[in-house]
């Protein structure tokens, strides 16, 4: 299995937990009824601070590049396309340079050449506005450090945007007035926005287009950047060629409390004095759905918004972790990273379009699903009713507080009359696009077009990148099942977590194999470090040595825990090395009436283990691997985390080494037979694995991994 280090997730959200409390109480103006203008993203949303004069819309008044004709064609295959990768090259005065860097919180554009080249493309602009962007990078780079720029991790390349008609109003890039050019530094693998954006582009919701692009900044490469298409009346005329001069609103929800003034606020089209705003539409929208009930709900709504569209949005941006979204509800009226448009034409309806899509895909949701070093209760995801609507405490900070979603009317109404549609087209999703062949496919091509690209950026480490690379195509795997497993959940009603009380996690209990109905605390009366020898049993690669022990010096609690020692030494073939740790039960047990597993653990360095649920049921699906599993991410700070029994995956490496007369056949879902392995459970294996480069190959010549385990109990 692939195996890498979290280098890149660990500062980002230490970074996080920072800043956003500086975020809430900056003095940068909400619209009326927002408590937050920016998340705690890291990305690069761009919440306007510009003046009007500097507006991204395309009126109704206004064509959109009619003397060039550039189409959409044009556009994929040059700005956008996915064979090749341009290279932005800026020139700028050393002055204004200096001043940007000192002074890049400004959002002011300055004036700077710029020349596009790559296959097809050989474009010169004497004057672009060229400037620093993203809200939440840039109070974060400068303010948090005294004003002063910072070039400390996240820091150290920030987001960039590019303005063709600062200084000549006609002035287009193959038909664009802005270009975006993100810098992904919360991204180790440098994939993730581009293939977020492309997941929705292919399940046919509509959004912006990336391509991955090389920056260099008065003739020095400054790095590897995302150019991504900015959302603006171009894109609107684009994908709506009949109705593309409707109003386009960014983060706005349709909450009943929305008023005009809020509206027109967030208007990024026709929002001139000139156009005459109007708003009306918005406010009509809000209001039919404040008005709708489960009975009348779809047909206010057959008015007013696509209902398949929507609902394949939030398929997948379920399946994607998208926890900075649109379910993302930091107050009670608004969520976060989208836009609204309101198409002229036939259709005349709202289309909902994702935006800033970085927060996505990583090991887990951090406020639907924490786990590990995210110590925070879950908020009840959209299929949950939740006790109450009180804002919820998050592990970003204290100050990042979460409504659950289904306290949103629409949300709330979505759910209640469209779970079974919503279900309809999950499985769709999961039988084309979200799957683990075709994304893989994408990351193995994107990889290998980007990879000189990283191996010269001045920032990054290649053979960390290929590390991080190979973690995202395992998040990947556990999305897919997990995903699966969030529509076989149903609409369900919120269940208050209750952790056993401090006795139990320290009671001393009676030495034996793993138990279900006492907290598995290693607190063994006179314990030795052979006290577990007739207990546990080990397997691995061919070379490694593995050994535990009863751990009395430093416990994660009490007087004891469980210390797995694995040393690893190379072995011929890709993913070979590996050590498994046994923890039988003493009689087979009916594991479906539990919910979770919950246990505690820490490494001596950054890794991933992999728990397998054993079962003497595997026995009827042939030579079946008996790896029904979940992997987790270790640190050196010990932290609880919680297994989701329901959620166990069967890994599609394991189906693959099936042979005639193995496993359970295409016409069986993994959830069912996973109902019958748990009603023998026999135990858990923990597997260990060597930090490997992208080939599977161990990085160095011997590593010793060990991990310490605790307080394991069942619920």
């Amino acid at each position: 299995m692939a195996f890498c280090g979290l280098t890149y997730r660990t500062f980002f959200i230490l970074s996080l937990v920072l800043t956003l409390i500086f975020l809430l109480g900056c003095s940068k103006k909400s619209s009326p009824g927002k408590n937050i203008a920016d998340s705690a993203s890291g990305g690069d949303s761009d919440t306007s601070l510009n003046s009007p004069t500097d507006s991204d819309s395309a009126t109704a008044t206004e064509s959109v590049d009619t003397t060039d004709k550039v189409t959409m064609d044009k556009q994929n295959q040059t700005v956008f396309s996915q064979d090749q990768m341009l290279a932005y090259h800026v020139t700028i005065a050393a002055d204004d340079l200096a001043d940007m860097e000192e002074n890049g919180n400004d959002e002011a554009y300055r004036e700077a050449s710029l020349h596009v080249v790559g296959e097809g493309v050989d474009e010169m602009f004497d004057k672009v506005g060229f400037r620093y962007k993203g809200a939440w990078s840039l109070h974060h780079c400068w303010d948090d450090f005294g004003g002063v720029r910072s070039y400390n991790r996240e820091c150290a390349r920030i987001s960039t945007k590019i303005k063709f008609d600062k200084y000549d109003k006609d002035a287009r890039f193959l038909g664009l007035k802005r270009l975006n050019l993100h810098a992904m530094m919360g991204d180790g693998s440098k994939l993730r926005d581009r293939l977020a954006y492309s997941l929705f582009n292919d399940f046919g919701v509509t959004t912006s287009r990336t391509a991955h692009a090389k920056l260099y900044i008065n003739n020095v490469y400054s790095g590897l950047v995302i150019a991504v298409e900015p959302i603006d009346g171009r894109f609107t005329h684009f994908r709506f060629p009949q109705g593309g001069d409707g109003n386009l609103y960014k983060e706005i929800w349709p909450s009943k409390n929305v008023d005009e003034d809020w509206a027109l606020a967030q208007l990024k089209t026709n929002e001139k004095p000139e156009d005459d705003p109007n708003v009306s539409d918005f406010l009509a929208f809000k209001d039919a759905i404040a008005h709708s009930t489960v009975e009348t709900f779809e047909d206010e709504m057959a008015s007013q918004i696509n209902m398949e569209e929507i609902l394949r949005y939030i398929a997948m941006d379920r399946a994607i972790r998208n926890w900075d979204g649109i379910m993302g509800f930091y107050s009670s009226e608004t969520s976060h990273n989208f836009y609204w448009y309101h198409d002229d034409g036939p259709e005349n309806l709202f289309h909902l379009i994702p935006w800033d899509l970085d927060n996505t895909m990583q090991e887990f949701d951090l406020y639907m699903d924490p786990q590990g070093w995210c110590d925070a209760e879950p908020v009840p995801d959209w299929n949950e009713t939740p006790l109450n609507c009180d804002a919820r405490f998050t592990c970003i900070s204290e100050e990042a507080r979460m409504t659950p979603p289904r306290c949103d009317h629409f949300i709330d109404m979505l759910a209640r009359t469209q779970w079974d549609a919503f279900v309809r087209i999950g499985n769709d999703l999961l039988g084309d696009v979200f799957t683990v062949l075709a994304m893989d496919d994408k990351i193995t091509t994107w990889a290998a077009q980007i990879r000189a690209a990283v191996d010269e950026d001045p920032l990054l480490n290649v053979d960390e990148w290929d590390a991080d690379v190979e973690q995202l195509r395992d998040i990947l795997r556990d999305a897919v099942y997990d995903f699966r497993a969030h529509m076989k959940e149903g609409l369900i009603e919120e269940n208050t977590i209750s952790l056993p009380d401090e006795r139990l996690l320290n009671d001393p209990i009676d030495i034996g194999g793993l138990r279900v109905n006492v907290v598995n605390n290693f607190e063994f009366v006179g314990a030795s470090d052979d006290i577990l020898d007739d207990y546990l049993y080990t397997y691995g690669s061919d070379g490694t040595e593995l050994t535990w022990m009863w751990n009395g010096d430093t416990p994660i609690m009490g007087d004891g825990d469980l210390q797995l020692n694995a040393n690893f030494v190379p072995k011929s073939g890709d993913w070979s090395e590996y050590g498994a740790f046994g923890y039988p039960t003493e009689t087979e047990i009916d594991l479906n009436p539990y919910t979770y597993m919950w246990f505690s653990a820490s490494a001596n360095t950054d890794t991933r283990i992999r728990i397998d649920f054993q079962s003497d049921n595997y026995q009827e699906y042939g030579d079946a691997w008996p790896v029904f599993s979940k992997e987790f991410a270790l640190t050196g700070v010990p932290a609880m985390y919680r297994l989701d029994i329901a959620k166990l995956g069967y890994p599609e490496w394991a189906k693959d080494a099936w042979e005639a007369g193995d496993g359970w056949g295409d016409d069986i879902l993994d959830a069912k037979v996973l109902e019958h392995i748990l009603k023998k459970f026999t135990g858990i294996v923990v597997q260990l694995f060597p930090h490997s480069d992208n080939s599977g190959n161990m990085i160095e010549q011997t590593e010793r991994i060990t991990v310490h385990i605790d307080t394991i109990y069942f619920e």
